[in-house]
């Protein structure tokens, strides 16, 4: 369940699993603050913080002196 409060959505996360959690703010898109775009083209919504906590492979990409470390986009190709 979501409400608004002055134009910013606020998901009620109470009753959810921490898993949960997880997917119902990746899907605000106010909490999200990298795409991932792969050879399709199609920019995927995520957390720099959650995916540098998860891989140490993005970790550079994400944090590092990488160009793409400070691009609101990451492509990642196969």
């Amino acid at each position: 369940m979501a409400t608004e409060y002055d134009g910013y959505e606020i998901i009620d996360t109470a009753s959810m699993s921490v898993t949960e959690r997880l997917i119902a703010c990746l899907r605000n898109e106010s909490m999200t603050d990298v795409a991932l775009v792969g050879d399709d083209g199609i920019p995927v919504p995520a957390s720099r913080y959650i995916l540098g906590c998860a891989s140490p492979v993005l970790q550079p990409l994400l944090y590092g002196n990488l160009t793409e470390n400070n691009s609101a986009t990451v492509t990642i190709q196969h």
